[in-house]
């Protein structure tokens, strides 16, 4: 009982630390689309510039929102249509703003090579999105918990950006271009490889349970 009470614990504390940096990463992106940043008017200009931009944007905010909530094992459990109804708005938002968000990588801020970095993660979060949905589809709950797990890994690489970003340019004196080029992979890299790693111990936690 006291070994099932601090597994339940720690997953909490698991979850809060997760979710925390994802509110403000959403709420930003809402206040982008109204208001001028400091520092982030040539951004905002570029990016607001087609619709694409501000699907992008409002819909990366939505997932980023909506993303924390589907870990919630209470959620799941207990409620499993919100569960469900969470997660197709979720896929929704992920894929248009995927979609969008690919178009608008080819022209960002970074340099060239720091584009298809971009491209790639966008490419990536749409494909383990349609994974996550077929194995559901097929009723393999297991192989659909890996995947969403490694879906928000790269929904969090915006979380990642923002901070990657702030360190890099305020601590480092770094260029923009600079910076979003190397941020352009490290922000979802080291996440996709942490979400691997974090399915492999849930994997050996279980073989040892049985």
């Amino acid at each position: 009982m006291a070994k099932s009470r601090a597994q339940g614990a720690s997953a909490s504390l698991r979850w809060w630390i997760m979710a925390i940096p994802a509110l403000p990463v959403s709420a930003y992106a809402f206040y982008f689309i109204f208001y001028t940043p400091s520092g982030n008017r040539p951004t905002r200009t570029r990016m607001l510039s087609s619709i694409h931009g501000y699907i992008h944007i409002i819909a990366g905010g939505v997932a980023m929102l909506l993303g924390p909530i589907q870990f919630v094992e209470k959620v799941r459990r207990l409620y499993p249509s919100v569960h469900r109804w969470v997660g197709r708005v979720y896929a929704a938002a992920i894929f248009a703003s995927g979609l969008c968000g690919l178009q608008v990588s080819m022209d960002s801020n970074a340099y060239p090579i720091g584009d298809y970095g971009f491209a790639i993660l966008a490419i990536l979060w749409m494909a383990t999105m349609t994974m996550g949905l077929r194995t559901i589809w097929s009723g393999d709950v297991s192989g659909h918990r890996e995947w969403m797990i490694r879906n928000f890994a790269l929904t969090y690489a915006a979380v990642m950006l923002r901070w990657q970003l702030a360190l890099m340019i305020l601590f480092y004196r770094m260029t923009l271009p600079a910076a979003l080029t190397i941020a352009a992979y490290s922000c979802w890299i080291p996440n996709i490889i942490f979400a691997e790693w974090y399915i492999g111990m849930r994997k050996n936690r279980k073989l040892a349970v049985e």
